[in-house]
């Protein structure tokens, strides 16, 4: 069931029996069970030649796309290993990825000059030369001690640099799982790069409130989320006051961050999510959350040193009691303010509330399954939804423990099910970011259309920051299974456009789209003296680590033999497995 914001649950609402183990028999067990399953979970062989199809599994699904780098590292240290490497904190990494995030406080050698300061929530304005632009004109060094050049020209629009600051990290970033979990919690806690001044905001909530807690505690995000100047414009929740309160924040705070629009029948019990009188409810127990100088977007005052800052302001907050349906004592009503008294401190009661709720234990976990594993959560993927959410519900929202849960080694059959191939699809920055990794492409921004590359990326559907609809982007195959056409225009233009290519259909020179090939990358997956029979197996095998069915294989590899084909016949190579209806799913 797709998260609808237009749609709110009612008494009617379905509510899907969670039979297996029932899911809360209870809490406590879940918890021993996790235990036990931990001490008896076997470790794939990290002496492999080659990655078992489990570790080709996990590098798929916790990275942005197999790189030299990181195959190496699978291969040194195995499926367990490897994923306890990606959940450590960013202090016991190697570089602190987040300086990719912020250039401005990275070592010598970044640029400067991007227009956020240090921890701010915001970027000031005045630290631009023209706030709806961008300059960066410098080579510096990426973590992995190799170079790229990331120059725009200037008069960049700001909101083009904050999905560039964010696939910075998704290229280059040591922990590649806290990279793929922000993408993943920036959708779940989406707000639009777009709309007139966010760009001031997006890239540094993306990176003070999502990624600082992207394996982290989840209360402490959902609370950090609802303060953050980008939450906060995004909905309007500063107009929000005791007179008429806003609804936007409350009802994407409960149908979007916590609990869900489902019910759940657990046994003989029913847990009921939120009413639309909850609603009302929460929009009351928020009102008075607001942000500094909010009157300088409508133009009514100067911003000042703190502007778009949290502020809590009393005057606006709503005092008389509100009742909620479902986060008392064995979830039932509760009244508000509570034992903590009034003022800021209920909204954030009710935040720990909705977080603390098995219900936002089975959203979330749900959403993860969809987003890692698959979209048949309560058939195929039933038995990894509900432990991760057991694991969630026991640690009080620890992202890190249902992480680690839902990628469980000893239940490795049922979240990578043998002979299955087909349970997640790649989303459109996936492609992009698992081809500039995997070939080790660059982009050239003194190409002559050196932005083609991210305009065939919002064309294929997805650009962070870019989803106006506050449940950002789906995780469901179908979603991005209808985007075939400009999938094959990107990795067209991607294979050819380094070097520019000649157009089949007419003959003539088209310049090329930025994108960089090394010679030396082609050389790696193709090998000088390679027959051309050989081909379409070295492509597969470099790309996908053998994961394209013989049958896909022996199509290219025909094709690479019995037609003529302008140019480099390696490209082709490449092309025709990065465009096998295989490889637009995850091995």
């Amino acid at each position: 069931m797709s998260d609808n914001p237009s749609s709110a649950p009612d008494s009617t609402s379905r509510k899907p029996a969670v039979s297996r183990r029932t899911f809360l028999k209870s809490a406590s067990s879940g918890a021993a069970a996790i235990a036990a399953a931990s001490a008896t979970a076997s470790t794939a062989g990290a002496s492999q030649t080659s990655l078992s199809t489990q570790e080709q599994f996990l590098l798929d699904r916790i990275t942005f796309g197999r790189s030299p780098e990181m195959t190496a590292k699978m291969q040194q240290l195995g499926y367990e290993e490897f994923l306890s490497w990606q959940l450590q904190d960013p202090g016991t990494a190697p570089i602190d990825d987040s300086r990719l995030f912020d250039p401005d406080d990275a070592p010598s050698g970044f640029p400067g000059g991007l227009g956020w300061q240090d921890n701010k929530e915001v970027a000031h304005a005045w630290r631009l030369a023209d706030p709806y632009t961008i300059a960066l004109d410098v080579a510096y060094p990426d973590p992995l001690n190799g170079t790229f050049t990331y120059a725009p020209p200037n008069g960049v629009k700001m909101w083009f640099h904050g999905p560039h600051a964010m696939m910075l990290g998704a290229e280059f970033g040591q922990h590649q799982l806290r990279w793929v979990m922000t993408d993943f919690l920036q959708n779940v806690h989406n707000t639009l790069l777009t709309q007139d001044h966010a760009y001031l905001m997006w890239t540094p909530f993306v990176r003070d409130v999502i990624y600082a807690n992207a394996l982290g505690s989840y209360k402490d995000l959902v609370l950090a989320s609802g303060k953050g100047a980008s939450m906060l414009y995004y909905l309007g929740q500063p107009d929000s006051n005791k007179l008429v309160p806003n609804e936007n924040y409350g009802r994407e705070l409960a149908e979007l961050h916590t609990v869900g629009v489902k019910s759940y029948t657990i046994g003989s019990n029913v847990l009921n999510t939120y009413t639309e009188t909850d609603i009302a409810e929460f929009a009351r127990i928020l009102t008075g959350w607001d942000m500094v100088d909010w009157g300088a977007f409508s133009g009514i005052q100067p911003p000042g040193p703190n502007w778009g800052d949290f502020i809590f302001t009393q005057s606006e907050h709503d005092t008389l009691q509100k009742t909620v349906s479902m986060t008392g004592s064995n979830y039932g009503p509760k009244n508000y303010p509570g034992p903590l008294g009034p003022n800021l401190q209920e909204g954030e009661e009710l935040i720990a509330d909705l977080v603390a709720h098995p219900l936002c234990a089975l959203h979330i976990s749900r959403r993860l399954v969809q987003w890692f594993l698959g979209d048949d959560f309560e058939g195929q993927f039933q038995g990894p939804w509900l432990r991760t959410a057991v694991a969630f519900l026991n640690t009080g929202g620890d992202l890190k423990a249902a992480v680690r849960e839902l990628f469980n080694y000893t239940f490795i059959d049922e979240i990578c099910p043998p002979g299955t191939r087909d349970n997640k699809v790649r989303r459109p920055l996936n492609k992009v970011m698992a081809f500039k990794r995997a070939l080790s492409a660059t982009i050239a921004y003194n190409a002559p259309d050196s932005y083609q590359w991210f305009i065939q990326q919002y064309q294929m559907g997805q650009v962070s920051g870019w989803w106006p609809a506050p449940n950002g982007y789906q995780p469901e195959n179908p979603k991005w299974t209808a985007t075939v056409q400009p999938m094959v225009r990107f990795y067209y233009d991607a294979i050819w456009g380094g070097t520019g290519y000649v157009d089949p259909s007419t003959g003539q020179a088209v310049p090329g789209n930025g994108f960089r090939i090394p010679s030396t990358t082609l050389a790696d997956a193709l090998p000088t003296g390679t027959p051309v029979s050989d081909y379409a197996a070295r492509a597969a095998e470099y790309l996908m680590g053998g994961c394209l069915p013989p049958l896909e294989e022996a199509e290219i590899q025909d094709i690479l033999l019995s037609t003529t084909l302008l140019g480099d016949k390696r490209r082709w190579a490449l092309f025709f497995v990065l465009t096998s209806p295989a490889y637009q799913f995850l091995c």
